[in-house]
């Protein structure tokens, strides 16, 4: 395993459940982005689902930048916890940055009518810009 760098050593330190606070919301976020479980997300589908986060373009670039941090242009599971809890530190008026990920936050929320959170609704119907 090559090392790696500074920048990116606290985010790959932490395990999925110190980034998703152990909530399982996070999980089921997860499988709607990778129904299949590739194990990877692409740009696009992570972009769609993050968008719906209701942030603002410039704010979600920076969300994908640190997350994205091999450069792949996808996401492992890890680094689309690592997405969603840096949306949920946006949210709730925390700066976008690494040393975010180590501040308690409540699960981001995402708007859109197959959350998790509601029960029995279609998680594959696909999202569309009007």
């Amino acid at each position: 395993m090559k090392a790696v760098g500074n920048r990116n050593t606290m985010a790959a330190t932490l395990s999925l459940t110190q980034l998703s606070s152990g909530n399982p919301i996070y999980d089921k976020y997860y499988r709607q982005v990778d129904p299949t479980g590739s194990g990877r997300v692409a740009a696009a589908d992570a972009a769609l689902f993050l968008k719906r986060s209701g942030l603002a373009d410039l704010i979600l670039g920076k969300i994908w930048d640190l997350a994205d941090t091999e450069r792949k242009g996808s996401l492992n599971k890890q680094q689309f916890f690592i997405a969603l809890r840096l949306v949920a530190c946006a949210q709730n008026g925390l700066e976008v940055s690494l040393k975010s990920l180590n501040v308690a936050v409540p699960p981001p929320t995402f708007n859109d009518t197959s959350s998790p959170l509601l029960t029995g609704v279609a998680a594959d119907t696909p999202w569309v810009v009007k």
